[in-house]
């Protein structure tokens, strides 16, 4: 089995972005059939099939997170949290401040960088 993917299936990613899911995917196919085929490493029936069955279970939910992710969230669902975000951290560097001093302070500052980050 290998641990990495080779250089050539990365290019094949990345040249096609919105089917990155299902190539990996596949790849988990192949990795586990070549792994079965080993005649040491031998499984029942059962086990092959429920192996397939979850792999069939995550190739259905990536499409219902591809079009979630296409359709985008609505301008005031983002407003809303992060300023829910924000009144937690003030409210939080304040609460925790007693115990953790001036570092509640700079964590708060540094999480709120990091969830507002918008490369997420």
């Amino acid at each position: 089995m290998r641990g990495v993917l080779f250089e050539k299936e990365l290019e094949v990613m990345l040249r096609e972005p919105g089917w990155q899911p299902y190539y990996c995917l596949d790849v988990m196919r192949c990795v586990f059939t070549d792994f079965m085929q080993t005649s040491e490493n031998r499984l029942c029936p059962e086990q092959l099939k429920s192996m397939e069955d979850s792999i069939r279970d995550m190739a259905i939910s990536i499409g219902g997170l591809i079009r979630l992710k296409s359709t985008g969230l609505p301008t005031a669902y983002d407003n809303f949290y992060q300023t829910a975000g924000v009144i937690f951290l003030v409210m939080a560097s304040f609460a925790w401040s007693p115990d953790m001093g001036f570092t509640s302070y700079r964590w708060c500052n540094h999480t709120s960088l990091f969830v507002n980050d918008e490369d997420w």
